[in-house]
């Protein structure tokens, strides 16, 4: 009987690293999200708050419980007094409408590492990360987890309060039995020392998708002293970042997964991922939203909040030109925008959209070994 069952979780830990595994575990996360939004008595009609810069009136049609983090996800303001007899409609719904753009409301930043030494990973980092590691990641190491004591006093003083401190009462905590098991069978568990000092922790697991090894990191952890302290706490999460993409090379991973976020084009969390060199991808994500958008007011509103959207399962952004923009404020407006991985660039124009437009876009995506296509849309000029 014992013999059955160590065969039995042999077989089962080799399954969870190969490919197929990956695939179902997708396919059964979309099929509950599938599910969950085929619940049609959770579902409202109502009016969302307004965009301060489109007149039009924004409507949403799905479950209750969702309602707020899509306000949130679209930038919508308070009601404007102004609106009352606007005509025009915005449609936003949880499953498709015809001719509305998908948008998904996490996306994943790859680091790729096949073939590539250390070195070559640090070019693609920003410059100020590349001086700061080339200045003090002596001075740091990470140690391997080996015990479950040590996974309890971590949990219970690292990441517990950083998860809390960071993202409040809605922070995901890992079981302990989850932590255990992704510690000892699936992946590894690391402490960050500064010296002989704890500055941090971090957890992730191997995975093998689409026939290439993936190292995923789980969840970062920081002691208080380190993040209510913002310089430290930035300064330690690079390092801390760049040790576990070494250490994910020194173990053969094809692809350095930093996690799904918010597909928010910009908060700070995708920007700091953007700063690594890190490629957008749509693995991760289950859910989306549909956004239907009267193309006489895309230019303003793609302006005000600019998104992420997919065509399939490549990854598009939507830009906004509103009349009596020059060329050098629209560089400055979108120049942090520029993340690898995106396959179509959309700029939405009023009036007109002139050539020099349309390069100064192409300019901040020229650094890019496969730069996107840039395409205007809106009236053509005559």
């Amino acid at each position: 009987m014992n013999l059955f069952k160590i065969i039995l979780n042999s077989v089962s830990d080799y399954f969870k690293q190969t490919s197929i595994y990956f695939t179902l575990k997708e396919k059964k996360h979309r099929l509950k999200e599938i599910l969950r939004i085929a619940c049609v008595w959770r579902w409202q009609l109502s009016r969302l708050p307004n965009s301060q810069s489109v007149d039009a009136r924004f409507y949403y049609l799905g479950r209750r419980s969702e309602l707020e983090g899509i306000v949130s996800y679209l930038g919508l303001a308070e009601p404007i007094d102004s609106a009352a007899s606007i005509k025009a409609k915005v449609m936003v719904s949880e499953f498709p409408i015809l001719g509305a753009i998908c948008l998904p409301l996490n996306l994943s930043t790859l680091i790729p590492l096949k073939n590539r030494t250390p070195d070559d990973v640090l070019i693609g980092f920003e410059k100020r990360k590349r001086r700061l590691i080339n200045s003090q990641i002596s001075q740091f190491r990470l140690e391997k987890i080996s015990s479950v004591e040590e996974i309890i006093r971590l949990n219970q003083t690292v990441l517990i309060p950083y998860a809390n401190a960071r993202f409040g009462r809605g922070a995901y905590l890992f079981p302990m039995q989850q932590l255990i098991e992704m510690t000892f069978k699936t992946g590894q568990f690391n402490l960050l020392l500064h010296g002989n000092k704890e500055v941090g922790c971090i957890i992730g697991h191997f995975s093998k998708r689409n026939r290439q090894r993936y190292w995923q990191s789980d969840r970062m952890g920081f002691p208080e002293f380190i993040f209510s302290d913002m310089q430290r706490y930035r300064e330690t999460n690079v390092i801390i970042t760049y040790l576990q993409i070494l250490w994910a090379i020194n173990n053969d991973s094809e692809y350095y997964d930093m996690g799904a976020n918010p597909a928010y084009t910009e908060t700070g969390v995708v920007h700091h991922k953007r700063t690594f060199g890190g490629h957008l991808s749509t693995m991760g994500n289950y859910s989306y939203l549909y956004l239907k958008l009267p193309s006489s007011y895309a230019a303003k509103f793609y302006w005000g909040r600019p998104l992420f959207a997919l065509e399939g399962k490549s990854i598009v952004l939507h830009l906004g030109l509103p009349n009596n923009i020059s060329d050098a404020k629209l560089c400055e407006r979108y120049k942090q925008l520029s993340f690898n991985g995106l396959a179509k660039v959309y700029l939405h124009y009023e009036i007109e959209c002139s050539a020099s437009a349309l390069e100064a876009i192409k300019s901040i995506f020229s650094q890019q070994k496969l730069p996107p296509s840039v395409i205007a849309l809106g009236q053509t000029r005559k």
